[in-house]
């Protein structure tokens, strides 16, 4: 019950988490002069059976389908109230099933464009690896190789903090930071993006791992918001050069 409530009341406690912030600091017990960003790794709810490629998918799909179309036959026929209760809540299962396989199906045909477009830069690597594979009961994570060694069903979680306190996380799919697919922005640049949603301000001074961010974005910070200082890992040579002239690194 109170996972199902976290789940339908994403909204609420989104302003809650805006309010409590927004009163903290407030009342002076955060300040946003300094953001600090980093991540850690998170096993999902998901285990390694839970994960299917293509043809397991489809087949699965296929199931899904079939027992929803059954149900949805047997709840039309005549039956006892008991008896329709119970028909009802298979019903409910099954299509709640079927929502997560179409995500299921969604996430997995954007993992293989990912594979194709690696493919065009490193093909001989792509060849070697297997075909994508997604979780059926949590499609949005990612296999990740943990601290020890395992990979298991994974989320990315970013944290970033202020004066001690976690002012907001993004849970993200993204295995590595350094890896940018195409056209997606460093991990850094959501997180900040919510905090001045939330706070109607950017913070002064950002900590973060300079592969969180491109170095375009970074001196993006610096011309949006030319109080900010951004604090990263040593970029290469022709990235510190960028970075100098535009003023928006205060250490790398």
């Amino acid at each position: 019950m109170l996972s199902a409530f976290r789940r339908d009341s994403g909204a609420l406690l989104d302003t809650l988490l805006t309010h409590s912030l927004t009163a903290l600091i407030a009342e002076g017990l955060i300040s946003l002069e300094e953001l600090a960003i980093d991540g850690t790794k998170v096993r999902a709810r998901a285990g390694h059976n839970s994960l299917a490629g293509r043809e397991k998918l489809d087949r699965i799909e296929t199931a899904v389908a079939e027992r929803v179309a059954t149900l949805n036959s047997e709840l039309e026929q005549d039956a006892g109230a008991d008896e329709r209760k119970r028909q009802a809540h298979s019903l409910r299962a099954a299509e709640e099933r079927a929502r997560r396989i179409a995500r299921a199906q969604q996430r997995l045909a954007e993992r293989e464009l990912e594979k194709l477009e690696r493919a065009k830069r490193r093909a001989k690597e792509e060849a070697a690896k297997s075909a994508p594979t997604v979780s059926t009961s949590d499609p949005d994570v990612r296999q990740m190789r943990m601290p020890d060694g395992a990979t298991h069903p994974t989320w990315n979680v970013q944290v970033a903090t202020a004066t001690g306190f976690v002012v907001t996380i993004e849970p993200t799919d993204r295995r590595n930071p350094r890896v940018k697919p195409e056209g997606m922005r460093g991990l850094a640049v959501d997180l900040v993006a919510q905090i001045e949603q939330r706070c109607g301000e950017v913070p002064k001074r950002l900590l973060a791992n300079a592969t969180a961010m491109t170095v375009d974005e970074i001196a993006s910070f610096g011309e949006r918001c030319p109080d900010l200082r951004s604090t990263a890992r040593r970029p290469n040579s022709a990235a510190r050069s960028h970075l100098r002239a535009s003023g928006t690194v205060a250490r790398s």
